[in-house]
């Protein structure tokens, strides 16, 4: 995937500080010890100094003899360094206290190991990637706390749901929470459907786990499925794109289409829509649909293979009650 210039340059600049941080506090730390603990301090010193003395070993008379000189170096050196990490948590530090502790051990925050680009730079670049298409989007981000559960009503009404219409969506609120924390921390989650009329809180729930799912820093696009579609359009008749936009919908950790069913439809949209929500199934990424559709209509008007889909790899959450935006420009 390409990614522009800006995006390469706010990931180098993240991963430099990243970089300096853990270089700052492991000389905090060398000072901490060497002020506290010089007898450790000594330890760490002979450690680090013994890198040279390797060389060493590199001009001696024979092959066995470097090679015995090496074997030695290295068992002197892994004694000295257990006995300093000993040392370290006799007195209540953790055993890696003086090492620098860079956010990826793998290519020590530089985001590349050898000639590869090492993970954490890939996951910087798609993160900031998908932080600049969601700033298109007009959909704002939101507080589980600011949910409210007054807007439901106490009885069953017509739904015939065994419990209380505010039960029931305190059960569907209770697990968005659980969705969103599981995948915030977990990185795994079902994909899932939120069915039910305008006005009763898909959208808002749905900002909701975007939220938190970004907070944790993964990567998540959230738009409507009208903007989406309308993109990935645009993209596919110009004539100089690379398919960024398209590749950024598949490959997000989460992807949240919201009002399936307002967008225009047209054989290109259908078939693109299939094939993002067929190609995030196969990859076993999560996606989260909201729609004022119920599955006969998706299966009318998007077909039997996308009804398929979502009626056998989706869970669905059915939203009940009466608007709340109508609610609320009553008082």
């Amino acid at each position: 995937m390409k990614y522009n210039q800006e995006i390469y340059e706010k990931a180098e600049q993240e991963l430099l500080q990243r970089r300096t941080i853990a270089n700052n506090t492991q000389k905090e730390h060398e000072k901490e010890i060497e002020c506290s603990f010089p007898y450790i301090y000594e330890l760490f010193k002979k450690n680090k100094n013994s890198v040279a003395n390797a060389f060493a070993f590199l001009g001696a008379n024979s092959k066995q003899e470097r090679k015995q000189g090496l074997n030695n170096w290295k068992q002197q050196r892994a004694n000295t360094e257990k006995e300093m990490r000993q040392e370290l948590v006799k007195r209540g530090y953790p055993a890696n206290y003086l090492d620098v502790n860079y956010t990826c051990p793998k290519c020590e925050d530089n985001g590349y190991k050898e000639s590869y680009m090492c993970d954490c730079l890939k996951e910087l670049l798609n993160l900031y990637l998908s932080q600049e298409i969601n700033q298109k989007s007009s959909i704002k981000l939101r507080d589980f706390e600011d949910f409210n559960l007054k807007y439901y009503s106490d009885e069953e009404d017509s739904y015939k749901l065994g419990v209380s219409i505010k039960e029931h969506m305190q059960e569907v609120f209770k697990q968005c929470k659980t969705y969103a924390e599981d995948m915030a921390t977990k990185g795994t989650s079902k994909s899932l459907v939120f069915c039910g009329e305008t006005g009763l809180g898909k959208t808002f729930l749905s900002a909701c786990i975007a939220k938190r799912v970004l907070e944790s820093g993964k990567t998540v696009i959230f738009n409507s499925c009208e903007n989406i579609m309308g993109e990935i359009e645009t993209e596919n008749f110009s004539s100089n794109s690379d398919k960024q936009y398209v590749e950024s919908v598949i490959n997000c950790d989460l992807l949240i289409i919201d009002d399936l069913g307002v967008e225009f439809k047209s054989p290109f949209s259908q078939s693109a829509l299939y094939n993002i929500i067929n190609s995030r199934i196969n990859k076993e990424k999560p996606t989260i649909i909201s729609t004022n559709y119920a599955i006969t209509k998706i299966q009318k008007n998007y077909g039997d293979r996308l009804a398929s889909r979502l009626q056998g790899e989706y869970k669905w959450l059915r939203f009940v009650g009466e608007d709340i935006r109508s609610k609320k420009k009553k008082k």
